[in-house]
């Protein structure tokens, strides 16, 4: 029997546990505390790790086979087709609309990856004619060997996850193994605009152009990005809390008026300098209010604006003392979010909660 090691206990730890399982392998599932340490590993005839798992720090015997990814353990179980997407910003919400298209057609498909649903359970269950809508990221990427989707989309690449890719070339270098098995084979699309990567992505496996058109009509805006959680006194509320790069700040502020956002930023460093984006958001902000363990960093980056709150709801409660009419109050973090949350999720419900209780109170 096949021993396969799952390296990581969150939802694509437990998916790869469960792809393993419905294989008849020997499953074991271990949190990644001091792993490469252990000798289990030896006697594993595959090792499968979540992306937060660094392997870099792995010490391994020469010869040994390398740990795969997640994704690739789905790729190498399934019979279905891929459509990969990849990039700094916007992957969720190509992935998303790609998902609404193949939505109003009968082919099967799957939303998975780093979207929030394992790859490695959804995609074995596809027939050969079904598609997995992967979302990858570079932490997925850097454990992939013979990963060769069908179409695969690299939106972009801005300075990012610095604190575990070394150099910007490194990370660049990751990001584009999502070509590496291609050859010549299946759809490649660099740095295509978000629509025009949907829409190839769907013309190629023959949806119709008009189901397309529909469905990209109709498509909602995605929870936890620009989204609009309410207004008091003439003063808008939106959270962007997914936003964890600068560049995803710059393209949200960037939807406002002059000097007209109170915006929130901060959390986990991810190892990227604030300072090439001042200008561009300091242009459309009164004031910034810095949380969590990048807040000193951002106050250097980007001055006397930006006051230290530590907390998101000490950061709401210094904006509610100071915002105005026909001003907008908006979380767009440029960090991770693990220093405080589990993940951007529970930080964005966290302040729609906030600001549920600042409306509900005003209308009393």
């Amino acid at each position: 029997m096949k021993k396969v090691h799952i390296i990581g206990t969150g939802i694509s730890g437990m998916g790869a546990a469960k792809a393993a399982m419905r294989l008849g392998c020997d499953v074991s599932v271990f949190n990644g505390d001091n792993y490469w340490e252990r000798r289990e590993i030896f006697d594993a005839d595959e090792v499968v790790v979540s992306p937060g798992i660094r392997i870099d720090e792995a010490k391994l015997p020469d010869g040994w086979r390398r740990p795969i990814s997640e994704i690739e353990y789905a790729f190498i179980n399934s019979k279905c087709r891929w459509i990969a997407v990849t990039g700094s910003v916007g992957k969720s919400t190509v992935c998303s609309m790609i998902n609404a298209i193949f939505d109003n057609t009968t082919i099967p498909h799957a939303l998975c990856g780093n979207i929030g649903f394992s790859a490695a359970e959804r995609a074995p269950l596809l027939p050969e004619n079904g598609v997995a809508i992967c979302e990858v990221s570079s932490f997925q990427l850097e454990t992939t060997r013979t990963f060769k989707p069908d179409v695969a989309v690299l939106l972009n690449i801005y300075p990012n996850h610095l604190d575990r890719h070394n150099t910007m070339e490194e990370y660049r270098n990751i990001k584009h193994k999502i070509f590496e098995n291609m050859g010549t084979n299946g759809l490649k699309l660099r740095y295509c605009d978000n629509i025009t990567a949907v829409m190839a992505a769907a013309v190629y496996f023959g949806i119709a152009k008009e189901t397309i058109k529909d469905a990209v009509t109709k498509f909602q805006g995605l929870e936890h990005r620009m989204e609009y959680c309410g207004s008091l006194g003439g003063i808008d509320f939106f959270n962007d809390s997914k936003a964890t790069t600068c560049q995803s700040v710059v393209s949200a502020v960037s939807r406002f008026g002059r000097k007209s956002v109170h915006l929130i930023v901060g959390g986990r460093d991810k190892g990227v300098p604030f300072e090439p984006y001042k200008d561009l958001i300091m242009k459309k902000c009164k004031k910034v209010y810095a949380i969590g363990e990048a807040s000193g960093k951002i106050k250097n980056a980007w001055g006397k604006s930006v006051v230290e709150c530590g907390t998101l709801e000490t950061a709401v409660k210094e904006i509610m003392g100071n915002v105005k009419e026909g001003e907008s109050v908006l979380l767009s973090p440029a960090c991770a979010s693990f220093d405080q949350y589990k993940n951007f999720e529970e930080r964005g419900i966290r302040f729609k909660e906030l600001v549920k209780e600042i409306i509900n109170e005003g209308q009393r």
